[in-house]
């Protein structure tokens, strides 16, 4: 039995495009509210669920309430905005709740501000919110999903606006996407006081604190009206600083994109200092962005093996098979991208007739396409695609380089116990993101899209 105390009638109610579904508590009126904003689904599709649906619902005694912006636009159309702010506030006020919260991710994060901003009495826990979605002030590398925008929509709320007490607010971001610790940058040079980093943690950071184990405790201390404080130290979080490890993290991005290694290197010697256990994935992957545009050394080729990487096939003749190693390394339509660094490994797919004692080298011709702009280098060859030989126990040799990357690298590769290894270098590197110019943020500096190959005997001895 539900006892109303209320302005709204339970169930699904629309406002424009916007969509409410209010799920109060079932015997004795709640005492308090939560108001659920959803985020983005999948881009352009129907949004069918709730974020924090099943969680919410799985406590008792609580008034949830869950919003969903089916036109998503980032909670800025203007068409039912107004009657869902009065029907929110009428529900605040009929349920003298004695604690309103507000929740929600990345979209529904920046909703749960803009909602926040109506309900001064409101807590508001937003976890990975941009601080703005106002493109043309901020540019395009502040929000990932632009569609609403890009139509020529207006931002009639562009900005997440600290109201009231800037305590009811808990701001809260993963390190592992660079968007996100952007975004928690700003919020923190804009004075918000109460922005928290979860180390590992991802944009979709209510599921990586499931994951995590962490969500439930987090939920627990929001509904026991805890200090948010102690809702982020239940997360896992630390409180931001201007030069926390994240920040940190940050500068040295930048740092190495403006060609400043120097500058980039005490960055990340800071941000190994801090006394985050275990060192944050997003530290490590940094840390080998920088080894990628230092010349390779003796160690390199089995740091390289030795490190995790992603490991893409490429079509080569008949009897060989290709595959290219790198960090970044991904499929790209036909052709595999890679960052600074990238392993070229070449293995015939059965014995020659020979042997393999029969091949001495490979002559390759490889084919390259290159970002339209890549970061500052310190010398012109930066900027050229080195072939070093990467023989296992040496140091690296210089075999050839693509001075003019768009004409063919031509290169005789050694080949040993089986197959032959190539390290590419490009010492620059590019993204939408570090060059300001769109949101995607993966760090590549090459695209082989053609490899063919000649097998060459090996000298007979004397």
């Amino acid at each position: 039995m539900i006892v109303e105390r209320s302005a709204l009638q339970p169930g699904l109610q629309a406002f424009g495009g916007y969509e409410l579904d209010f799920a109060p508590a079932a015997g004795a009126p709640a005492e308090q509210l939560v108001i659920a904003v959803t985020g983005l689904r999948r881009a352009g599709e129907p949004i069918t669920g709730f974020d924090f649906h099943a969680s919410l619902m799985a406590r008792p005694g609580i008034d949830r309430l869950f919003l969903r912006d089916q036109r998503q636009s980032w909670y800025n159309a203007e068409d039912g905005w107004a009657a869902l702010a009065a029907a929110l506030r009428g529900q605040v006020a009929a349920g003298g709740y004695a604690r309103v919260t507000v929740l929600g991710v990345s979209m529904g994060a920046f909703g749960a501000l803009l909602v926040g901003a109506l309900l001064p009495e409101a807590r508001v826990v937003a976890l990975c919110p941009p601080v703005s979605v106002d493109l043309a002030k901020r540019g395009p590398a502040i929000i990932r999903y632009q569609r609403w925008f890009a139509d020529d929509q207006p931002a009639l709320r562009p900005d997440a606006v600290m109201s009231g007490d800037p305590k009811r607010f808990l701001c809260l971001f993963g390190d592992l996407d660079v968007i996100d610790v952007a975004n928690a940058e700003a919020f923190h040079a804009e004075g918000w006081p109460q922005v928290f980093i979860c180390p590992d943690g991802g944009h979709e950071l209510g599921a990586f604190l499931k994951q995590a184990g962490r969500f439930n405790r987090v939920l627990d201390r929001l509904l026991e009206g805890a200090p948010l404080t102690a809702v982020a130290a239940a997360a896992g979080a630390y409180l931001a600083f201007s030069h926390c490890q994240a920040f940190a993290m940050l500068a040295a991005r930048r740092h190495l994109y403006a060609g400043e290694r120097a500058a980039a290197d005490r960055f990340l010697h800071d941000a190994r200092q801090a006394p985050t256990a275990p060192v944050p994935r997003s530290l490590t992957l940094l840390g080998r962005l920088r080894e990628a545009l230092a010349p390779p050394g003796r160690d390199t080729l089995a740091q390289f093996l030795a490190a995790a990487n992603q490991s893409v096939p490429m079509a080569t003749v008949e009897g060989w098979e290709a595959e290219l190693l790198g960090l970044e390394a991904r499929a790209m339509g036909h052709a595999v991208q890679a960052g600074p660094l990238a392993l070229l490994r070449l293995r015939p797919t059965a014995p020659p007739d020979g042997g393999l004692d029969s091949i001495g080298r490979l002559r390759l011709r490889l084919r390259f396409a290159l970002p339209p702009a890549g970061s500052a280098v310190a010398a012109p060859e930066e900027n050229a695609i080195s072939a070093f030989w990467a023989e296992p126990g040496g140091k690296p040799r210089l075999l050839a380089r693509a001075e003019d990357p768009a004409k063919p690298l031509l290169v005789d590769v050694p080949f040993r116990q089986g197959e032959a290894l190539l390290l590419l270098q490009r010492a620059s590197f590019y993204s939408l993101f570090d060059a300001g110019t769109g949101a995607l943020r993966a760090p590549w500096s090459m695209r082989l899209y053609k490899l063919t190959l000649k097998p060459l005997p090996a000298r007979k001895a004397a």
